[in-house]
């Protein structure tokens, strides 16, 4: 009889002569965390908005306004997608989970697994208890304990105890642990791990405490950088999903070629630019981050590692028009509506790197057209440019040996006719047909509000509805995150 069941005539102190049943706490709960790799975009790009708040688990952002924490623990490492940049620490290497759902007792010794793999170099060992608990002779459930060891060798070698662990506390449910042990120091595999049971089987229904081997994983640490692809590497307390939870991250994206008179910032060009006479732009680029459409029209259409630069090169571009275009783009225009509007341009927020002042564009203000997307699919060249060509109300076209865009802005009249200088002084008018005259729309747009969801704005012309009926239209703003 274990001699903890042992009480006098009288009872013992905790539940006295006929107590009732008392039952401690449950004091272990298993920590299993997910770590998870996400491609964030083409790099080289600026960063996550505001750190942790720009981080969605499920849509639930990491950090809430205030800065308090909706998920702990957590750790997030990024890489922004440079050619030169270091492995994500923490977060390198493959790995392979092997079950082995075997019961451990000390009456059976040591059970051993092979790994056959020669260039593993790690081992994580994940054993469990269904329950651990010990009953009294008064009827008080508290916890206790079970031990056991790793032991690993390179096959053919000696066994060499890797670790001696105790799992200590109550619980009335499975709980797991992980170790994991390097091989390395072994040499050259083939491999082989033994788990043993080090603390006595149970013999009585009063102690709890049955020990099972539930698998292996097999870890091999390459260390991969990934260069020019910008990445974040989250591990979370895997407690509180059921499931590997989506992401969604909120991030200032590609740095790409802007003049070099231009303020990304203040989406403003400097009257003198370096080397320029009074109000000209020389010609001449800088790498900086920017959602004006036309500058990012004119990223996808030269680079040479995701747009089109290996066909088309710089001098077949009219950077000059595009220089127009950008202006008219970044002009402020009222939002048409009664509530706050303000874009947030800045340093990154990742790390330690602190972000610089954010201008706030003044309210009921916005730049006219601004491109906030992703592009994740493979897609004809033509359709894709002209999609991105369409934020600006513009349209691209092939013409003598280049590439040649207009857009639809208001300009200067080039040339007046009258009834002076057309023939015999007459005009034909035509108009369109009934069919073709819409009179209300449904436009397909991102709302920055509903975390850059898709939305539906109804948009109708009353007069219209009046004369020709219902007529509607689909429309989809690409990259639009403007409902005016």
């Amino acid at each position: 009889m274990d001699p903890r069941f042992v009480g006098g005539s009288g009872g013992d102190k905790e539940g006295g002569a006929g107590g009732g049943i008392s039952e401690d706490p449950d004091t272990l709960a298993s920590v299993a965390s997910a770590r998870i790799i996400d491609l964030i975009g083409e790099g080289e790009i600026v960063g996550l908005v505001n750190n942790e708040s720009s981080i969605y688990i499920d849509g639930v952002p990491l950090r809430d306004t205030l800065g308090t924490p909706n998920f702990k623990p957590f750790r997030w490492v990024p890489t922004y997608g440079t050619q030169e940049q270091d492995v994500l620490p923490g977060f390198s290497g493959t790995e392979s989970e092997i079950a082995v759902g075997v019961k451990l007792t000390r009456s059976e010794g040591l059970i051993i697994r092979a790994i056959d793999e020669p260039g593993v170099d790690i081992v994580r060992v994940t054993v469990s208890v269904s329950g651990l608990s010990i009953t009294s002779s008064s009827g008080k459930i508290s916890g206790t304990d079970v031990s056991y060891k790793i032991l690993a060798r390179r096959v053919g070698g000696t066994w060499v105890t890797m670790k001696t662990n105790t799992i200590t506390g109550k619980t009335g449910s499975k709980y797991q642990r992980s170790i994991e042990i390097p091989l390395k120091q072994f040499g050259e595999g083939p491999y082989e791990v033994g788990v043993e049971r080090l603390t006595e089987d149970s013999i009585s229904a009063l102690i709890v405490n049955d020990l099972h081997w539930d698998s292996f994983t097999i870890i091999n640490a390459e260390k991969f950088t990934y260069p020019n692809s910008a990445l974040i590497g989250i591990a979370i307390d895997a407690r509180y999903f059921s499931q590997v939870p989506t992401r969604e991250y909120h991030v200032r994206g590609l740095r790409v070629k802007v003049p070099e008179n231009y303020n990304p910032l203040t989406r403003r060009y400097a009257t003198t630019g370096p080397g320029t006479t009074a109000g000209a732009w020389n010609g001449r680029f800088k790498i900086a981050y920017t959602n004006n459409p036309a500058w990012c029209f004119y990223d996808l259409l030269t680079n040479k590692r995701y747009g089109l630069g290996r066909r088309i090169s710089e001098s077949q571009v009219d950077k000059w028009e595009l220089y127009q275009i950008a202006k008219y783009c970044d002009e402020m225009v009222p939002t048409g509506n009664n509530f706050n509007v303000f874009e947030e341009v800045g340093g990154s927020s990742f790390g330690t790197q602190k972000s610089t002042s954010i201008p706030r564009i003044p309210q009921n203000m916005e730049p006219r057209f601004t491109l906030n997307c992703v592009i994740n699919t493979q897609d004809d060249a033509v359709k894709v440019l002209n999609s991105l060509a369409s934020v600006f109300r513009g349209m691209l076209y092939w013409a003598s040996g280049s590439t040649a865009l207009s857009q639809d802005r208001p300009t200067d009249p080039s040339y007046i006719f009258d009834n002076s200088n057309v023939e015999k002084g007459l005009f034909n008018y035509e108009g369109s047909s009934r069919a073709q005259r819409k009179t209300t729309c449904l436009v397909a747009w991102n709302d920055p509000d509903e975390n850059f969801r898709q939305r539906l704005e109804y948009v109708e012309d009353r007069d219209g509805i009046a004369r020709y009926g219902v007529r509607q239209e689909d429309l989809l703003a690409f990259g639009c995150t403007s409902r005016s």
